[in-house]
């Protein structure tokens, strides 16, 4: 699979996972903060990107703002965005949008996902999501 490494304009990487779908398609997964992390920790905010590579067939990424409160053990989604970076070889592309679950409980995430025709290996499922717990830590 060809792979770039890690994209610094997202922020800090914080991991980077390199797995298999179930279909048998290799990924990597790499997960960002936004550079500023003393003023974010003090605001009880936090900005994270994760992105999903695909190789060839492109990538798929999300983008969201955690506010959370560790007394009250909640936290709330932000300002999510999420993409599909269309590499070689798909003809066509069903975009599904950016969803988020959880705000107000003590883990909320945001969650992009979309459908892609790879000309060679038929129809497949892109998602890529990002977690934040109440303690302001990605989950």
């Amino acid at each position: 699979m060809e792979d770039k490494g890690p994209d610094f304009s997202k922020g800090s990487l914080i991991s980077e996972v390199w797995g298999t779908e179930e279909d048998g398609t290799p990924y990597v997964e790499r997960t960002y903060i936004e550079h500023n992390a003393a003023l974010l920790r003090a605001s009880k905010s936090k900005k994270y990107t994760k992105t999903k590579s695909y190789g060839a067939t492109g990538s798929v990424e999300v983008s969201a703002r955690f506010e959370y409160d560790s007394a009250e053990r909640t936290v709330y989604v932000f300002d999510e965005s999420g993409s599909y970076n269309q590499g070689g070889g798909v003809s066509d592309v069903e975009d599904y949008g950016t969803t988020t679950s959880g705000d107000g409980t003590s883990k909320a995430t945001a969650k992009y996902s979309c459908r892609v025709n790879r000309n060679l290996g038929g129809w497949a499922t892109y998602s890529v999501s990002v977690s934040c717990n109440y303690k302001g830590n990605k989950s």
